[in-house]
């Protein structure tokens, strides 16, 4: 078996499917472990050092290196990018060190070709640094695969089974709050992005909830449910004390099926869909909460600089509107093709379509289209140069995107995250965005053993930390929404 050559397939298939760039990783990881082992040396994988990550770190050495070894691994056909990304591993690397030896090496593994140019620019980076930098190329990694080419071979032609079983075994391996940790490093690295005023806002239904919108499901069931109503009115047939067994029933099917049941309300309200909709989102509304305060306080600029860059909105609601007032932030809202915010505003892009209360205070805004069916998820799917698209990839390839209060299910955000994870591979971009999101939980009420659930529970977290990773966001867990608020401070 051509080891060599194979590990060369899979990093070019890795362009086309970005999660075989977390497989080579494991693989490379796996194999080193082997080779640790043979030697009788420590390795460590996924080591956390003041909320710095390393791929793996040798405590005491490895082959004729000596001393305490970080590795950092880049599987990538973008060779030219790697000497930036190192330059910013130093710096990092510089920080957490606090003028006291951190590491003796810097092992930078390339899992590729790397011309001598490269190599060159790698190695010069060790000027003035107090530990030494050294490379491993692809001609290393098979030499250390080919020792156990048996393993190897097993991998590869099953890789996909080989991901399911690593995840599952490091779940059984990881510190129940190691999440914790990755939380603190990407809180601080969102305050850097936040700094160099590269942050911007993607929000969901979550963040209006506790100011009395109506979810998604609440919105299409109570909207069903009048439709319905209307209908045995005719009728002289009342729903009476039974409308809200009615309406929790509906809830729960909804969460099956929402975007079918759509198509008959629009039929069912043609002409007045807006105006329904628009009496059930603020009819029990607030205007504001603890969250879309401290939304709106992260938009006021620090020491003349911008701050939030801008926020899209995937809501129909003003409430962000309202918040940014209130905190008399400057800002322009965005709902159709050509409208774009002057420089002194903030732009709020309301990418599914905006409903403001007051409809008298916005330019041609009944006009703006809904994306409300699957015809509208439809249209947005099949036209790549619509302006909610194009505004959206700009900032997911550009900027680095804090995602609140989305369940990010979304297909058409899917499809645009890894577009733009694909763009940002290729230019060499280290951007990450970050997904602030509920950590999956089961009812343990009347459970002797909830040992088998609390894995399943961890095993679940972990395999969604990957999958989105693939996509190029990091995700941030929380126990409960109530946490948002002060994660947002700590940025701010």
């Amino acid at each position: 078996m051509d080891v060599k050559k194979n590990i060369l397939n899979l990093i070019a298939n890795a362009q086309y499917d970005s999660y075989l760039f977390y497989a080579i990783e494991r693989l490379v990881l796996t194999m080193l472990k082997e080779y640790s082992k043979e030697q009788g040396k420590e390795i460590k994988t996924n080591v956390t050092n003041k909320n710095f990550v390393y791929d793996a770190f040798f405590p005491n050495g490895v082959d004729d290196l000596k001393g305490k070894i970080a590795v950092e691994i880049k599987n990538t056909i973008y060779i030219d990018s790697i000497p930036r990304s190192i330059k910013n591993l130093i710096t990092k690397i510089n920080k957490i060190s606090n003028k006291r030896k951190a590491i003796d090496i810097l092992l930078v593994i390339i899992v590729n070709e790397v011309p001598l140019s490269i190599n060159d620019k790698i190695i010069s980076l060790k000027e003035n640094q107090n530990f030494d930098i050294k490379i491993w190329d692809i001609n290393k990694v098979a030499e250390i695969c080919n020792k156990y080419e048996e393993k190897f071979k097993k991998i590869y032609n099953n890789i996909n089974m080989f991901l399911l079983d690593d995840t599952l075994n490091n779940s059984f391996t990881e510190e129940n709050d190691s999440y914790n940790v990755r939380n603190s490093e990407y809180i601080n690295r969102i305050k850097t992005e936040y700094a160099n005023e590269k942050l911007v806002l993607f929000l969901g239904a979550g963040i209006s909830v506790d100011a009395g919108i109506p979810s998604w499901n609440d919105l299409i069931t109570e909207l069903f449910v009048k439709m319905v109503e209307g209908k045995m009115n005719e009728t002289k047939t009342k729903m009476g004390r039974s409308k809200d067994r009615i309406v929790s029933s509906i809830i729960k099917q909804n969460e099956s099926w929402p975007l079918i049941q759509v198509r008959y309300l629009q039929e069912a309200y043609k002409g007045n869909l807006k105006k329904n909709v628009s009496d059930i989102l603020y009819k029990k509304s607030s205007n504001s909460s603890a969250l879309l305060t401290e939304i709106a306080k992260l938009c006021i600029p620090n020491r003349k600089k911008i701050g939030i860059q801008a926020i899209v909105n995937y809501n129909f609601d003003d409430l962000i509107e309202i918040n940014l007032k209130e905190q008399s932030i400057e800002y322009c809202s965005v709902y159709g093709e050509g409208m774009k915010p002057n420089d002194s505003e903030i732009g709020v892009y309301h990418v599914h379509g905006f409903i403001p209360q007051n409809e008298d205070d916005y330019d041609r805004v009944s006009d703006s289209m809904l994306v409300f069916s699957e015809d509208g998820y439809h249209t947005l799917n099949q036209e790549p140069y619509n302006w909610s698209n194009l505004i959206q990839l700009d900032y997911l390839i550009n900027k680095s995107c804090l995602f609140i209060g989305l369940s990010m299910t979304d297909p058409n955000l899917r499809k645009l995250l890894k577009i733009a994870n694909d763009k940002r591979l290729v230019s060499g971009s280290e951007i990450n965005h970050y997904a602030i999101m509920r950590k999956f939980k089961i009812d343990k009420k009347r459970i002797k053993n909830i040992e088998p659930i609390e894995r399943f529970e961890k095993i679940n977290d972990i395999m969604q930390e990957h999958l989105f990773n693939a996509i190029g966001v990091k995700i941030i867990w929380i126990n409960d929404f109530s946490e948002i608020p002060e994660i947002l401070k700590q940025i701010k």
